[in-house]
């Protein structure tokens, strides 16, 4: 089993030297600490994350350069968390409800399987944080924050030792699940307090 974001195939192939880790790790500890002060900031970063992760793979399904699609996608989706203010919070539960299916990929033996488990994944956990709100938002900010320091570390080991990275989030499945776990929780409790509420977005 190995939790990464990654693609399996040449692991860290597709993501250009160290600054792609610690990219990574800086939006993660957005997420994870801030992502409800920073709302609108977030709406804006998880929505070009989302909307390029679906150019990205609508591309590879034709064959295309990512770019052809995912850099559309994601400013599209940008603008469209932002604008429809409430309804963005779709982007970052379905963007986190999406994430252990990513991470499990390999998981997977038909491409049409996974393909159907990340989306029915990200339209559960969109609903799921349109209709909590700040608790779920706040929750799902952390579980996608967490993953994202896990992944950019190890991408970031992986650029200075080449195989460290790969060879730790394959060998040590629970030590990673833990540490995602902890952080979630952390992170959780640092931006509530303890003490979820269902206020809106000012």
């Amino acid at each position: 089993m190995q939790l990464s974001l990654f693609p399996q195939d040449g692991l860290f192939g597709v993501t250009p030297g160290v600054a792609a880790g610690g990219i990574f790790f800086g939006l993660g500890v957005l997420f994870l600490l801030f992502g409800w002060h920073a709302y609108r900031v977030t709406l804006v970063t998880v929505g070009v994350l989302v909307g390029g992760g679906f150019g990205a793979a609508l591309a590879s399904l034709v064959n295309l350069h990512p770019l052809f699609f995912a850099l559309p996608l994601g400013i599209l989706c940008g603008i469209l968390a932002v604008s429809l203010e409430k309804l963005g919070a779709i982007f970052i539960g379905g963007l986190a409800g999406a994430i252990p299916i990513i991470a499990l990929r390999g998981e997977f033996q038909s491409t049409g399987v996974y393909y159907a488990c990340v989306a029915l994944a990200f339209i559960i956990a969109g609903v799921i944080a349109l209709y909590i709100w700040k608790a779920g938002i706040v929750f799902f900010l952390a579980v996608i924050g967490a993953s994202f320091i896990v992944n950019g570390i190890a991408l970031t080991a992986e650029r200075l030792s080449p195989g460290s990275g790969n060879a730790f989030l394959s060998n040590h499945p629970l030590l990673v699940l833990v540490a995602l776990l902890a952080m979630v929780i952390f992170g959780f409790y640092f931006q509530t307090g303890g003490k979820p509420k269902t206020e809106k977005a000012e």
